[in-house]
């Protein structure tokens, strides 16, 4: 079955749910969180292709208000995760790919050193083989 065959959730609930904990536990206000995000915007040429052109906190509000139909647009998750310094709202975006999972730096170089050690155990036993092979 290939992914067009599959039923793929709605991820727009979760990430909803993930921004609202992002914010929860944030350092920063609302209107800090939004104040930072339009600073950001400014400094990349970005606007929301709202009608304000900018977040407001009106907009945050309604970007992470279960019943609202407005979603964060696609873009901009990022900044507001770097903003609010959680990845909790990728990893529920994330979640709703098959097969796909966001990890830390550091989980990811802890990844790729034990793709290496296989590798490396697997050069190991092939050099073990074909040294028997040749008689040594």
């Amino acid at each position: 079955m290939n992914v067009w065959e599959q039923v793929i959730t709605d991820p727009v609930p979760a990430i909803k749910a993930a921004m609202s904990e992002a914010i929860r536990t944030c350092s920063l206000s609302r209107d800090q969180i939004v104040d930072e995000m339009n600073r950001l915007m400014r400094q990349l040429g970005w606007t929301t292709n709202g009608r304000g052109q900018k977040v407001t906190t009106a907009l945050l509000d309604k970007w992470v208000a279960p019943a609202a139909s407005h979603v964060i647009p696609l873009r901009l998750l990022p900044l507001f995760c770097r903003v609010v310094q959680s990845n909790l709202p990728l990893e529920a975006y994330a979640r709703s790919f098959q097969s796909v999972e966001v990890i830390s730096d550091e989980d990811g170089k802890i990844l790729q050193w034990a793709r290496s050690e296989l590798e490396l155990r697997k050069a190991k036993r092939r050099a073990k083989r074909l040294a028997q092979e040749v008689g040594l």
